[in-house]
């Protein structure tokens, strides 16, 4: 029996990253306000983390065929490029504006580290539930029955 295996929630994993990084842009201001950032700094701050999120949509956006291997595979490829992302805006912002150094840098780090652990959460328990799913339809026989 040729069945195709379980395919992750591509939409469920948008909806939850956007949010996701909404929230890690927002803590990422907030901290860089909390260590004495000014607006420029908050706001750049923020807006790293953002635009570095986007780079960890692309497995939601990606139709890949290989199930649940293929796609923790795109996850963590993605949550590497977002780091680089943070890192390369960090070090661009850093050169070319006036901004409070600790502050960018600490609201960066730590808003994207919010990312990494709601990206990691979300991604564990999708893959969970796929691996739950593969199973159960390995433990079926070609009738359709369920083996002991």
């Amino acid at each position: 029996m040729n069945q195709t295996p379980p395919q992750p929630p591509r939409g469920t994993y948008l909806a939850a990253m956007t949010g996701i990084g909404a929230l890690g842009a927002f803590v990422a201001s907030g901290m860089a306000g909390a260590m004495g950032g000014d607006s420029r700094t908050i706001t750049l701050a923020g807006a790293t983390v953002l635009i570095a999120t986007c780079a960890t949509l692309f497995p939601g956006i990606l139709m890949l065929r290989g199930g649940a291997q293929t796609w923790g595979m795109l996850v963590l490829a993605a949550s590497v490029a977002r780091m680089l992302v943070v890192l390369g805006l960090g070090a661009y912002f850093d050169e070319t504006r006036e901004l409070i150094r600790q502050a960018y840098w600490l609201g960066s780090v730590v808003g994207a580290a919010v990312v990494l652990a709601g990206e990691t959460t979300l991604a564990i328990k999708i893959l969970s539930r796929l691996e739950r799913e593969r199973e159960a339809l390995t433990s079926r026989d070609p009738s359709g029955q369920v083996n002991a």
